[in-house]
């Protein structure tokens, strides 16, 4: 389901590409972010909540946010389980044709939280990554 979202929400990206570079990258990345939240919230997986696409011009990043079922003190993330988690979104973002191109206009910025809202943690990601 996410891979079929990814898929037309690139399409749309290479659509809107035809202006010039600068202008074009920005305004598809906005677009993307847009047409992305149309489908949210969605079930990533069994405890992941994707909430939330934005785009920010400033830093040229993809800012996500989403929710883990669960507290801060029962999700207990530590350094290590974070460094797994990181590599894992990595490699889901590098490893498919359409990620790893918006990985190619931009950085990523995923931002976790739990139930209640409460902030645990950030990964980002960029195209050297992959």
């Amino acid at each position: 389901m996410i891979i079929k979202l990814f898929k037309s929400l690139f399409f749309s990206l290479l659509v809107i590409s035809s202006v010039t570079h600068s202008e074009s990258k920005d305004g598809s990345l906005f677009i993307y972010a847009a047409e992305a939240n149309k489908s949210l919230p969605m079930m990533v997986d069994d405890i992941t909540t994707w909430k939330s696409v934005g785009y920010s011009d400033y830093t040229n990043e993809l800012i996500y946010s989403f929710n883990l079922k669960g507290t801060k003190a029962t999700l207990n993330f530590s350094k290590d389980s974070i460094k797994s988690f990181s590599d894992k979104a990595t490699t889901k973002f590098c490893d498919s044709a359409e990620t790893r191109a918006l990985l190619d206009q931009s950085r990523i910025k995923a931002n976790y939280f739990d139930t209640s809202g409460v902030f645990l943690f950030q990964i980002k990601i960029n195209n050297t990554d992959c």
